[in-house]
């Protein structure tokens, strides 16, 4: 179990490196978002339709935090991360059944995940701001360069840049993950998934006040596009779910 839980944990933290990376630091197609992010940790674990369900959720709850000026929002890509695979260790650990039958039992757990993973959030946040820190001191770096008639260094600084930001989503990850996998995977062993309904469904009414709230600051026709987008979806999985 603690061989596959420490492979796992490895798997995931690299995978939430390189996703993180879509954040701010390079591709920035959308791939961090939670929605894309749940069912590629849920893939990676043999378990997609579960991490669907994780990333719907929590794409609702963090749809108007976005990274603007100076301020840096939580760290929605790397809690989905840890917030899908918790959960899809512990529906393994407690014998759920494999595929969409396990979604009943989801709902019950996935609130638990949550509330799990919250405490830790401000690492992942504190990590990201380091990393912007020092990613900063390499422009400057490269201003200078520039500056002085020379930019020999610019695709290192620029490759250096990259590597910061993998490096603290990365590390973030494995250091969180690895007990928290293990811990979860124990628990469920002994004990299976409790009813929790209710608290799946305080998470999706958090998540559709979280993105109406974002439609009524965002004045544009995109911020409506992506809440009716989210809210067929997440109407969509939570009749799924009801009449599995």
């Amino acid at each position: 179990m603690l061989k596959s839980v420490i492979t796992d944990s490895v798997l995931i933290s690299f995978a939430g490196g390189v996703l993180a990376l879509d954040r701010t630091a390079a591709f920035q197609a959308m791939i961090s978002r939670p929605i894309v992010t749940g069912p590629v940790i849920g893939f990676l674990l043999g378990r997609p339709e579960w991490g669907l369900v994780a990333g719907v959720i929590l794409e609702l709850i963090f749809i108007g935090d976005l990274p603007v000026g100076r301020y840096v929002p939580l760290h929605e890509t790397c809690l989905t991360v840890v917030v899908s695979a918790l959960t899809i260790t512990a529906l393994d650990a407690s014998g759920a059944p494999p595929g969409y039958g396990g979604l009943k039992e989801e709902v019950m757990v996935l609130p638990l995940m949550l509330l799990i993973t919250v405490p830790v959030s401000r690492l992942f946040q504190k990590a990201d701001i380091v990393a912007r820190h020092l990613n900063a001191r390499l422009y400057e770096n490269a201003l200078s360069s520039v500056g002085a008639g020379s930019g020999a260094h610019l695709v290192r600084d620029n490759l250096k840049g990259l590597g910061l930001f993998f490096t603290s989503s990365a590390v973030a990850l494995l250091i969180t993950l690895l007990p928290l996998m293990a811990l979860v995977h124990l628990f469920f062993s002994a004990l299976p998934a409790n009813a929790l309904m209710p608290a799946f469904i305080g998470c999706v009414v958090l998540g559709i006040s979280s993105a109406i709230n974002s439609v009524a600051m965002d004045k544009g026709d995109k911020g409506l596009l992506v809440f009716c987008a989210s809210a067929v979806i997440s109407s969509a999985v939570i009749i799924w779910v009801a009449f599995l």
